[in-house]
């Protein structure tokens, strides 16, 4: 059997989930990612703020913000200001859904999923991507795996 690690990708782009009303966001879950591979675990989620390209760019940085974690839901952004390198990525921003390690496929009816999110400049290139990594060994690391499904 497979074992299933649910990795969303979302590359260089302002994402966010459901908008939470600002009196549910306790202070301390409210969090900045702003250096190579910052990263934050909570909720269900984990969260990192992947600089892995930004020596391909002249100047720039990005920012990863969890705005807020309740329920089984988690709102997040990101910011950036790359300059230079038009061809190269630079660094993307990562969700992910944590799943117990040895957790099997056969296990997981569903995974449900939903995204908002939009470009808030029309000059940029960027994407989003969705990714399940799966492997035969049920304890792998979840940075990848055998097997990965991408949908962009």
């Amino acid at each position: 059997m497979k074992a299933a690690i649910l990795l969303p990708i979302l590359a260089a782009a302002a994402v966010q989930s459901a908008t939470l009303p600002a009196d549910i966001i306790a202070p301390r879950q409210q969090k900045a990612l702003c250096g190579l591979y910052d990263y934050w675990s909570g909720n269900g989620y984990e969260l990192l703020n992947n600089l892995w390209g930004k020596d391909a760019a002249t100047s720039g940085s990005q920012c990863t913000y969890l705005d807020g974690a309740f329920d089984n839901n988690i709102q997040w952004r990101t910011t950036w200001t790359w300059q230079g390198g038009q061809n190269n990525v630079k660094s993307y921003p990562y969700v992910g859904r944590q799943i117990p390690k040895g957790r099997k496929i056969s296990t997981v009816s569903k995974m449900p999923t939903s995204v908002t999110w939009k470009y808030d400049n029309e000059n940029i290139r960027a994407n989003v991507a969705y990714d399940v990594f799966t492997a035969e060994d049920p304890n792998h690391a979840n940075s990848g795996g055998d097997y990965e499904l991408m949908i962009w």
